[in-house]
């Protein structure tokens, strides 16, 4: 069982949750049973649902809240997420290390874990980061570039390559990189695309959309999150 942290969404002035198909679909490839996850604020529950999974998919999204990390570009904020999902994810991100469960975080999770470990972020990459490649368009078209992998990485035994092409799309990066955080892949820009914590060997955050990327190291990133 694999639980899928969710999107909030407001939809004719009533809040949803859910998740795009194509992360169930790469879990359900990797011969996993994903599980949407409800956003609440019961410390039970998180608990619950994190002792019953295997491993937590924390999914893309909207931009981090600019005050989580006292952003001095605010403006540049595209598609703002909401303060209940952060404070969800990052309880659910929280009682996940506890429990030594594997956790895969993708694009806007990896955003948020490292705000919420206290770094920072650019708030929008075509101004803010100099000399960047074609990083994709946040709910729009991907693009596709390489991204070099450190050898010293769990990301590395996983895929066993140390250059990989991969799918993105999004318009903001890390700045400032959060406290016990290992970056283990840049792109050839210079951009964080993956981290790790320090001293813990089940966490996998990537910039990228290994759900939309073709090939065999994004099988094998969801099989390592399944297995």
């Amino acid at each position: 069982m694999i639980a899928i942290s969710p999107y909030d969404l407001i939809v004719r002035s009533s809040r949803w949750t859910g998740f795009k198909n194509t992360y169930a679909k790469a879990i359900l490839n990797a011969g996993g049973s994903p599980f949407l996850l409800s956003q609440t604020f019961s410390k039970k529950y998180i608990q619950e649902v994190v002792s019953l999974s295997k491993g937590i998919l924390m999914v893309g999204g909207p931009d981090v809240p600019p005050e989580k990390y006292s952003s001095s570009k605010p403006h540049l904020i595209s598609h703002k997420m909401s303060t209940e999902r952060f404070n969800f994810d990052s309880a659910l991100f929280d009682e996940a290390i506890r429990q030594n469960k594997k956790v895969l975080a993708i694009c806007a999770s990896m955003q948020l874990i490292n705000v919420y470990r206290g770094g920072t972020l650019y708030e929008d990459i075509n101004r803010l980061f100099k000399n960047n490649l074609n990083h994709g368009v946040f709910r729009g078209k991907a693009s596709e570039h390489s991204v070099k992998i450190n050898k010293d990485s769990l990301l590395y035994q996983i895929v066993k390559k140390d250059n990989i092409y991969i799918k993105s799309s999004h318009h903001q990066c890390i700045k400032k990189v959060g406290d016990g955080i290992k970056i283990t892949g840049n792109s050839e820009d210079g951009m964080i695309e993956s981290f790790e914590l320090n001293g813990y060997e089940g966490l996998i955050a990537v910039q990228w959309h290994p759900e939309i990327t073709d090939g065999e190291e994004s099988k094998k990133l969801f099989k390592w999150l399944v297995e």
